[in-house]
């Protein structure tokens, strides 16, 4: 289900997410992963053409379409 950002965090404790998917324009994707990891996700599968930058304890795994078809 796609939830607006506003609705995060009781989101993810109300499901216990661990898991976040961003597809977002590169200008979003650093805010979008802070406020995430805000919220106790530990783990990104990052769609954004931008490197994130998060904790260790943070797992980001990058994928880039046009490599990846």
């Amino acid at each position: 289900t796609v939830q607006p950002m506003d609705a995060l965090a009781a989101t993810v404790a109300e499901r216990a997410i661990a898991l976040a998917i961003l597809a977002v324009p590169a200008e979003a994707a650093q805010g979008a992963a802070d406020q995430a990891v805000a919220c106790g996700i530990a783990g990104i599968l990052n769609f954004a053409p931008f490197p994130l930058v998060v904790p260790p304890a943070v797992s980001v795994v990058g994928v880039d379409l046009s490599v990846q078809l």
